[in-house]
């Protein structure tokens, strides 16, 4: 669909940039504007109403979030046609050429009477890729039941090249737990890297000695977030880097008493110098708090 913004005040936005789901609404005043906070709000209701489908029993084509991608085939629909998928993989190989790696990630199927992915796979290694992921679910399933480990191992089995286990993995004892179970040469973890970037330390950690790092301290946490809002800005601009930051900040520093105030800043403040002075006064501020045992929960899917 296409967006058309109007530019008739400085409160107005000028510019609009798709970014996946979401269209970020850029503003000449440095508030967002109030289209953005509706546009925003819309988003939260559909999500919600998206999950909610999905819990009571419905299909996510059901719900408006899944018909945004899925009435068009693409996204988790390709499941249904392992033969397209390989004609976009011979496709974006002859565009990337023999040198440069290419992956795919997919479900194990589309619904429990269509378990393809073992034929999406083998569709994709012959024609290109080098690497799959697999989040262990159905399209229908969304993310409510637990992971499909077999359905993963069948699938790592059915194919030659490297096959990575995701879904549900947000502990370093977890992860070492499904690649023993499925056999994949390794794992991707999405949900719980929100505010809690080490986790991959953890797992590399725990995968080479079986001990469980402690969790970092504030004073870590405040670098850590720092390098993490430096990347984001030069990687997709002040604005947008901002905005894709603030789930992540509200969960770097959960577990602090009275940091209600503060978690505020964090995420309203568009100003760059002002988000860094406020890390920095939380290592002032909380310093000497133990957060040595406070693990951030994996970001719900709700949000």
């Amino acid at each position: 669909k296409k967006l058309r913004a109007t530019k008739s005040s400085a409160h107005e936005p000028d510019k609009v940039q798709n970014a996946g789901e979401a269209n970020v609404i850029h503003s000449d005043s440095g508030e967002g504007g109030s289209n953005w906070l509706s546009r925003w709000r819309q988003k939260q209701d559909v999500r919600k109403s998206y999950y909610a489908a999905a819990r009571s029993g419905g299909t996510a084509a059901q719900t408006a979030g899944g018909q945004k991608i899925t009435s068009s085939g693409a996204g988790s629909k390709l499941m249904q046609n392992p033969e397209l998928c390989g004609r976009m993989v011979a496709a974006a190989r002859g565009a990337l050429g023999p040198d440069k790696p290419l992956t795919v990630k997919m479900r194990i199927g589309w619904d429990a009477e269509q378990l393809t992915g073992v034929a999406v796979a083998r569709q994709c290694e012959t024609n290109g890729a080098d690497l799959i992921t697999v989040h262990g679910r159905t399209r229908e399933q969304m993310y409510i039941p637990p992971i499909d480990v077999d359905a993963i191992t069948e699938i790592r089995k059915a194919v030659g090249i490297p096959v990575l286990a995701n879904g549900d993995i947000t502990t370093a004892e977890g992860a070492k737990q499904i690649l023993e179970q499925t056999g994949c040469a390794g794992v991707m973890i999405g949900r719980a890297t929100y505010g809690r970037p080490w986790i991959f330390r953890e797992v590399k950690h725990y995968l080479s000695t079986g001990e469980a790092l402690p969790q970092p301290s504030v004073a870590e946490r405040v670098a850590i977030a720092k390098e993490h809002l430096q990347k984001s800005l030069e990687i997709k601009g002040d604005h947008v880097g901002i905005l894709e930051m603030r789930r992540h900040m509200t969960n770097y520093f959960k577990g602090l008493p009275d940091f209600k105030s503060t978690r505020l800043k964090l995420v309203t403040s568009l100003d760059t110098a002002e988000l860094f002075a406020t890390l920095d006064s939380i290592a002032e501020r909380w310093g000497d708090f133990d957060v040595s045992g406070t693990v951030p929960e994996p970001l719900s899917h709700d949000l």
